[in-house]
């Protein structure tokens, strides 16, 4: 070991010496004794070496970004959605400087917003909370005391909270007739829906289609199902007859359809048409006997031409709701059941 300096000291028998040494700073002290001269002299040697240099520390420079995780919390489905308002948690941890802010965005057209600042403590920040449904596409990163910054996260909330409408547009206290439809609207603000719909038991598609339906009462039930889990049911009973309209609109429809059929079918539409509007200004001016002769003179012809140039369903069609008519006019409820239809808008959606 180099040596700086030393200290010579010597000694006689005769001496008495009391050395005292202080050193300020950190010093080794080495000591050596000569062997005896002839004459009875010491000489003590003092080295003095400097201390060992105290390291100097690495510093490993810090690169590595924070980490963000989120905790959602709200009601939600096993189909991802939520049906109900969201709160969102976000928790950052830098095990180094640590993390100085979060930023989120639920929409690519927001600017990125701080959530809160750490201050250089790892923890929770202060949660967000979403109150409207929507779906939102949810950015975060995090950003450390040195600037690190976090690669974003992405995900996406999925926020419904109303269940689907079902909306019948009319309800007609009267009933309804062959040349009626029921168009019922489903609504759901968000995301898709399953419909399943029946007629007395019978799946129908979304617009009830009447024209071949027996007279009478009937139960229409819908169910809609969106994709949040919301499930809601309508179930609406409604009555079918017949008036005089209706019967020259089923006329026709039938004939649209080859249900009367062959040479001389435009004559024997033209001839029912001439009975039905017979009856109709006999029922205007009062007269319901003689409607009712009419319509069953209406009955009469149809009945002759079954299998001939009119098929079995459209004669029963017919005929029945010749009947109906007529029974409505025995019972004195004809009239009072147009006036009643008259008041209430009902789109037709078969035209005559």
């Amino acid at each position: 070991m180099k040596v700086h300096r030393f200290l010579k000291l010597v000694l006689t028998t005769s001496s008495s010496l009391l050395i005292l040494l202080s050193f300020l700073t950190s010093r080794t002290i080495t000591a050596q004794v000569t062997s005896p001269t002839p004459t009875p002299t010491y000489e003590l040697i003092f080295y003095l070496t400097p201390p060992p240099p105290t390291p100097t520390p690495t510093r490993i420079p810090d690169t590595t970004p924070p980490k963000t995780t989120i905790s959602i919390f709200g009601e939600s489905t096993v189909q991802e959605w939520y049906r109900s308002v969201v709160t969102i948690i976000f928790s950052g941890i830098d095990d180094r400087v640590g993390v100085g802010r979060v930023v989120y965005r639920i929409n690519p057209s927001m600017e990125f917003t701080k959530v809160l600042e750490y201050r250089g403590h790892p923890g929770q920040l202060l949660p967000i909370t979403i109150t409207q449904e929507g779906i939102y596409p949810l950015e975060y990163y995090a950003i450390d005391q040195l600037g690190n910054v976090e690669s974003p996260h992405t995900t996406t909330l999925k926020i419904d909270l109303t269940p689907p409408t079902i909306t019948l547009p009319i309800d007609l206290p009267s009933g309804y007739t062959r040349c009626d439809a029921i168009p019922y609207i489903v609504n759901d603000s968000l995301g898709t829906t399953i419909i399943t719909a029946t007629l007395d038991s019978q799946s129908i598609t979304q617009t009830v289609e009447l024209f071949k339906v027996e007279l009478g009462t009937h139960t229409l039930t819908i169910t809609v199902t969106d994709e949040a889990g919301w499930v809601t049911n309508l179930t609406q009973n409604f009555t079918l007859t017949a008036n005089i309209p209706s019967l020259i609109c089923t006329k026709h429809k039938l004939f649209d359809l080859g249900e009367i059929y062959g040479n001389g079918a435009n004559g024997i539409v033209n001839s029912l048409d001439a009975k039905l509007e017979a009856a109709q200004k006999s029922i205007d001016k009062g007269n319901t006997k003689t409607a009712t002769n009419q319509l069953n003179a209406f009955i009469n012809e149809v009945e002759a031409q079954r299998d001939k140039k009119i098929t079995p369903l459209g004669a029963d069609l017919m005929i029945g709701d010749a009947q109906e008519v007529i029974e409505l006019l025995e019972r004195g409820e004809y009239q009072a059941m147009q006036i009643k239809r008259s008041l209430v808008y009902l789109p037709v959606l078969i035209k005559q």
